[in-house]
């Protein structure tokens, strides 16, 4: 709410104050002016809430570029290396996001998200509106560790688990398999506890089931998870060589 419209007007007239609504794309243009990946924005008007993901790192690093050598031979265009490096840390792109971190259009998205299926980088899931895009092991493999060989992207069947995981009931097997179709935060939060219900379960254990890389497991769900204390660590060190999390303890 304005207390002076008319002085708001003026000011906003010689840009000496921002405008309604101008805020996110000050934020995106001074993240691009850094060299950072642009803030991606997730909304749900049924829900009522949104996502908002940062990925604090400069874009092109050493790292990045190592790591887009293994795909030299697809001659990538600068529009899709990004998208590959964004898609490793996040998990997965819709064509909204593809655009608004590239800034083409609904087209030129669909042909190049296209592109990266057919070269079998991508998965496709979803349909209509709902599609997006997720990581293969085919692009995640140049990036995962030693820890979590087994990760594949879900197609509908159960991904191959790790020795000694433990037996799981057909209600979980199912919500496991529903995992192709895209799930809230909160649905993937109460499918890990679950899972961690049943016995300690390690990173890498969780991101086979999950289909994401281990990373970015780590972020976007269990560091939360353990900081508001739906998880805890079995191990006091949270950097244990055999960490793996649990149920909190009442």
């Amino acid at each position: 709410m304005l207390r002076n419209p008319i002085l708001a007007q003026v000011f906003r007239d010689i840009h000496y104050a921002e405008g309604k609504g101008t805020g996110i794309g000050t934020m995106r243009d001074e993240m691009r002016k850094a060299n950072l990946s642009v803030p991606l924005i997730e909304s749900s008007r049924s829900s009522n809430l949104f996502v908002l993901t940062l990925l604090p790192h400069h874009l092109f690093d050493k790292q990045d570029i190592q790591w887009l050598q293994s795909f030299k031979d697809y001659n990538l265009t600068d529009e899709e290396a990004r998208t590959l490096i964004i898609i490793r840390e996040k998990g997965e792109i819709s064509n909204a996001e593809y655009r608004t971190i590239n800034g083409v259009d609904t087209l030129i998205a669909s042909a190049h998200l296209r592109r990266l299926w057919d070269l079998g980088l991508l998965e496709q899931k979803g349909r209509g509106n709902t599609t997006f895009y997720t990581p293969t092991t085919k692009l995640l493999t140049p990036g995962i560790s030693a820890q979590a060989p087994h990760i594949s992207p879900l197609n509908g069947e159960l991904p191959t688990l790790p020795e000694g995981f433990p037996t799981l009931s057909e209600e979980l097997k199912k919500k496991i398999r529903d995992l192709k179709k895209r799930k809230s935060l909160q649905e993937i939060r109460n499918l890990i506890k679950e899972l961690c219900a049943l016995q300690p379960l390690k990173l890498s254990e969780i991101s086979v089931v999950l289909g994401r890389h281990p990373k970015y497991v780590r972020e976007k769900y269990l560091n939360n998870m353990v900081k508001f204390e739906e998880l805890e660590h079995v191990f006091t060190d949270p950097n244990h060589p055999g960490q793996a999390y649990r149920i909190k303890r009442g």
